[in-house]
């Protein structure tokens, strides 16, 4: 008589994981277990539901955001988050530039070059995140410029585009 194996690979236990998790049936991933939890609520990961992860702790630097991050997120996740929660103008512009700047540094320079056609954003603003800039037209318009450039950026087989109320931006699955 053979014996079935029941270790493996398998989907976590917690309700609403969409981690792998090794082990029996009822194993949590690594990421459920840490964060204790219950399995028949909602997940506790800090990563859960498209989340960010945590801040990191005091002394330790965060990952700086680069092309081949990018990338590996998208194909290990299915997605990359550029903003989550932010509707503040001023914070998004400057997500947006970064990411722009490590996936195409040419097409950043259409943006901060002093003869572009959009110039980025005005040095007045740029220390004064309550200036008026923020809420006009000719921010709406960099915005939209940011999302094409990105959009163009994409990695292969992804779209830049908005999830939800517009309050995460990222790249995702086409």
């Amino acid at each position: 008589m053979s014996k079935v194996i029941e270790s493996g690979y398998r989907s976590c236990a917690c309700r609403d994981c969409m981690e792998i998790a090794i082990g029996e049936p009822g194993a949590m991933c690594h990421e459920c277990e840490d964060a204790g939890c219950p399995g028949d609520r909602d997940c506790q990961a800090s990563e859960a539901y498209g989340g960010e992860a945590e801040e990191p702790r005091e002394g330790l630097a965060s990952e700086p955001l680069t092309a081949a991050l990018i990338r590996a997120r998208c194909e290990h996740a299915g997605f990359c988050l550029v903003s989550d929660g932010s509707v503040e103008p001023a914070v998004i512009i400057e997500r947006l530039l970064v990411t722009l700047g490590a996936l195409d540094p040419e097409a950043l320079d259409a943006f901060i070059h002093p003869e572009a056609a959009l110039l980025a954003v005005p040095n007045e603003a740029a220390a004064d995140p309550a200036h008026a800039f923020w809420d006009s037209a000719e921010a709406q318009a960099l915005l939209e410029g940011l999302y094409a450039a990105l959009n163009r950026a994409a990695p292969a087989g992804f779209i830049f585009a908005c999830e939800g109320e517009a309050l995460r931006l990222g790249f995702f699955r086409c």
